[in-house]
C-alpha cells in the first residue's frame, strides 16, 4: 500500500503550517503580477483620452500656452491665433492637475480634472489659492483628440478657464 508521502502530516501541526506557507508563496508570486496589470496604461480610445487630456493640464500648469493651444479642435485653432489664445487666459496660474477620470461616447469623451491654481489680482497681496474639479467635453477628429473652446464646467464656483 503506497500512501501518498503527505498523508502522514494530515491531522498532525505541521499540516496548518505547510498550508500557510504554500498560501503566503502563491500570494508573493501573484502580488508582481497585479501590479504590473494596475501599472499598464489604459487602451483604446480611453487612454488615449486620459493621455491628451494629461498632457494639456500639463501645458496649462508649464505656461506653455503654443502646447496648449495645440489641443484645441482644428476648427478653432485656424480662427485663434496663439497670441490671441494667450490674451483669453486671464490671471489664473495653474499649480497642478490629475486627470481623475475620462469617459468615451464613441467621438465624445468627458475628462474629470481635479486642479489647484492660484488667482493673480493686481489689488491684492497674495494670490488665492483655490481648489476645483473640473469637467471637460473633448472630441474626436481624425483618430486624435481636441479639446473644444468652453469645453470645461467647474464645481465649486470656481474660475479657471
Amino acid at each position: 500500500m503506497h500512501a501518498h508521502r503527505w498523508w502522514r502530516y494530515r491531522g498532525s501541526s505541521s499540516a496548518p503550517w505547510a498550508a500557510r506557507i504554500v498560501f503566503v508563496a502563491l500570494a508573493l508570486l501573484v502580488q508582481p503580477l497585479a501590479a504590473e496589470e494596475a501599472a499598464q496604461p489604459e487602451a483604446g480610445p480611453a487612454g488615449a483620452l486620459k493621455e491628451r487630456a494629461g498632457a494639456f493640464w500639463e501645458a496649462k500648469v508649464k505656461q506653455d500656452y503654443a502646447a496648449q493651444h495645440g489641443f484645441l479642435e482644428p476648427k478653432l485653432r485656424r480662427t485663434m491665433s496663439v497670441t490671441d489664445y494667450i490674451k483669453r487666459q486671464g490671471p489664473v496660474q495653474y499649480l497642478e492637475a490629475h486627470v481623475d477620470g475620462v469617459k468615451v461616447e464613441e467621438a465624445r469623451g468627458f475628462v474629470t480634472v481635479r486642479i489647484r491654481f492660484q488667482v493673480k489680482l493686481v489689488q491684492q497681496a497674495a494670490p488665492i489659492q483655490q481648489e476645483t474639479v473640473v469637467h471637460e467635453e473633448w472630441v474626436r477628429r481624425g483618430g486624435e483628440w481636441y479639446r473644444g473652446e468652453g469645453a470645461g464646467r467647474h464645481e465649486a464656483g470656481a474660475l479657471p478657464r
